[in-house]
């Protein structure tokens, strides 16, 4: 775990986040971070890689596609893919 202190820049308040970390998790500058809270903890995230929203997209299409009918499901995929 690495402290950080709380600095002023200009009208509003900010942490840095050191090298090592940021290198850890692929960040530099102009980066885009989620920022979230739960409990007593700050949770800053990097975005989703695309292979992972493709994932998460694929578990919302499975949903739509009719379970009672495989060739169907199969032709609905297919289309999706040309």
């Amino acid at each position: 775990m690495v402290e950080a202190t709380i600095s002023k820049w200009g009208n509003s308040e900010g942490i840095r986040i050191p090298k090592e970390i940021r290198d850890r998790i692929g960040l530099h500058e102009g980066s885009r971070v989620s920022i979230d809270v739960e409990g007593d903890r700050i949770i800053i995230t990097p975005p989703r890689s695309h292979s992972t929203q493709v994932g998460r997209y694929n578990a919302e299409i499975v949903g739509y596609l009719p379970q009672d009918k495989p060739d169907a499901a199969i032709e609905m995929i297919m289309a999706c893919l040309i």
